[in-house]
């Protein structure tokens, strides 16, 4: 079994209040890793960000891309939150670990750090972004190598 770790930072992390134009949109690139069918039972661990994560659930369930099933206990993703402001995570908003074999993805456990969130007066709508760019973590997804997709309106 093997792991993977994707981190989301401060800089070059797109906001919701970054538009995107449509002639610069392209695919987001994914791993090769996946889940046997594109569904997961999500259990969100925190009181703290349970809205949070709630409405970052609620808006990739809508694209009808991907399917979370939020579950009281044993979910394949576990959805929580820490708080640090050490200098390892002193830019970390989000982090996504992975568990995968061969090409299938297992589980995962998604995190918000709701120090930097703070630190940073993040709105809820903001935080809602962070955590669903971390779904998208747990999915499969990658970061978009081009910085230029994202334009400042």
């Amino acid at each position: 079994m093997a792991a993977i770790v994707i981190l989301t930072t401060m800089l070059g992390f797109g906001f919701l209040s970054h538009s995107i134009r449509a002639q610069t949109i392209s695919a987001t690139p994914y791993s090769s890793y996946r889940y046997e069918s594109p569904s997961a039972t999500i259990q969100v661990k925190t009181t703290s960000t349970k809205s949070i994560w709630d409405a970052a659930i609620k808006k990739w369930n809508a694209t009808h891309a991907f399917d979370f099933k939020l579950v009281s206990t044993g979910g394949t993703i576990q959805a929580d939150s820490f708080s640090s402001l050490a200098p390892a995570y002193s830019t970390i908003a989000g982090i996504t670990y992975s568990n995968y074999t061969g090409t299938q993805l297992l589980s995962a456990q998604t995190r918000l750090n709701t120090g930097i969130l703070n630190k940073y007066r993040y709105t809820n709508a903001e935080k809602t972004n962070v955590a669903e760019h971390e779904l998208g973590h747990t999915m499969g997804l990658l970061h978009n190598p081009s910085q230029k997709k994202c334009d400042v309106l």
